[in-house]
């Protein structure tokens, strides 16, 4: 059994001297353009070392392209506060003299960027939107979306007109759900696991909410969910394709990724995706003199740069196929909930793998038990 875990590299993530020199650099008076260089520098030499590759089972990513893309598309996900970041992270554990060697910090930052950060967006399936198809939780966004897919323009089957060729839309969260599914006691480990993810993503993104104990009341908010056909879902949630933001409001281009994207629907590439509130043209009229219901947000534009930052940094440095490796090896389903975080699928591969063992021996004994007992 492997005695891997991600969570000693997140202890040294968490180390106070790293976290400290983090911040010092983050702060400091240094030009971004010097910042990236230097953590440029970094990772070019850690692409050097035996240490930039990290071998889980039988699948192998590369840590320095990982960090590489990481700081490459990090303003992208939160402008220059996320670039200062990912630079100073990545000097501070290139530089501090304490503990372990760089090359080894530098390692441990890869590994807890891609376990705490990056696999919890690729476990963003549907078992994340449990309520995906009850009406409580996508009567909002059908209201919004006017009863149509704004990507593919398809209509749901719920739609007040007679429609042709209808469909079930489904609502799908952009920052992922499992994010604010955590135990609330604080010392165990789901608790930990969520808090570090947290925090990264509150250094890494323009998150709209700064405290863990707010982010479950925000998680299922209509800014943080789009309605889609099933097809473009699966594609959004797999990361298959994005949301690039225009010049205009609430306007957006589509970018393909890979090739498996989910936009079969999608006849006109090239259209532009619009979000505007509709729920006015489509919801029931009242006899009352009361007031209307107050709008509908539309997707917040930060969560969905913030997609489309880790749909590209998934693909560029290789860590989603990475992944895929691993989850298909497992067979992991994506509607299990038992891998929503990284120290899960840690956890049930032990189990299997223990489990295995024990057969194993069990049928070792049997052969080599003397005839006739």
């Amino acid at each position: 059994m492997s005695s891997f875990s991600s969570l000693m590299s997140l202890e040294v993530y968490q180390e106070p001297v790293i976290q400290d020199t983090i911040t010092e650099i983050k702060r400091s008076t240094i030009s971004l353009q010097e910042l990236v260089q230097q953590a440029e520098k970094h990772i070019a030499e850690f692409a050097l070392v035996e240490e930039h590759v990290f071998s889980f089972k039988e699948a192998k990513a590369n840590l320095d392209k990982l960090l590489s893309s990481m700081l490459f598309y990090a303003d992208e996900a939160g402008g220059e506060k996320s670039t200062r970041y990912v630079s100073a992270a990545v000097i501070a554990c290139a530089t501090v003299e304490e503990g372990k060697g760089w090359a080894e910090r530098l390692r441990d930052l890869g590994i807890t960027w891609l376990t705490h950060l990056l696999y919890v967006f690729k476990r963003n399936k549907s078992y994340i939107t449990p309520h995906a198809d009850d009406r409580s939780f996508k009567n909002d966004i059908l209201l919004r979306e006017g009863y149509e897919c704004p990507v593919t323009g398809a209509n749901d089957d719920r739609h007040p007109s007679t429609k042709d060729n209808t469909t079930g839309l489904q609502g799908v969260h952009i920052l992922p759900r499992s994010i604010a599914d955590f135990d609330s006691d604080p010392h165990s480990l789901s608790f930990k696991s969520a808090a570090a993810t947290f925090d990264i993503l509150v250094n890494f993104t323009r998150l709209p909410v700064t405290n863990l104990d707010d982010l479950k009341s925000f998680i299922d908010q209509p800014s943080n969910r789009i309605l889609l056909q099933v097809d473009a879902r699966y594609g959004f949630e797999n990361l298959g394709w994005c949301l690039k933001k225009t010049d205009n409001e609430d306007e957006y281009k589509v970018k393909p990724i890979h090739t498996r994207n989910g936009l079969l629907m999608r006849h006109d590439m090239d259209a532009l995706v619009v979000f505007r509130d509709k729920s006015n043209d489509f919801r029931q009229v009242s006899t009352s003199d009361g007031p209307r219901p107050p709008p509908i947000p539309t997707p917040d534009p930060l969560l969905i740069s913030l997609h489309g930052a880790i749909a590209l940094i998934m693909f560029t440095s290789g860590v989603g196929k990475f992944l895929d490796e691993i989850l298909g090896q497992y067979c992991v389903t994506y509607e299990s909930a038992s891998s929503a975080r990284w120290t899960d699928l840690e956890e049930a591969i032990a189990t299997s793998e223990l489990k295995e063992i024990l057969i194993s021996s069990f049928q070792q004994a049997h052969l080599t038990q003397p005839s006739g007992q």
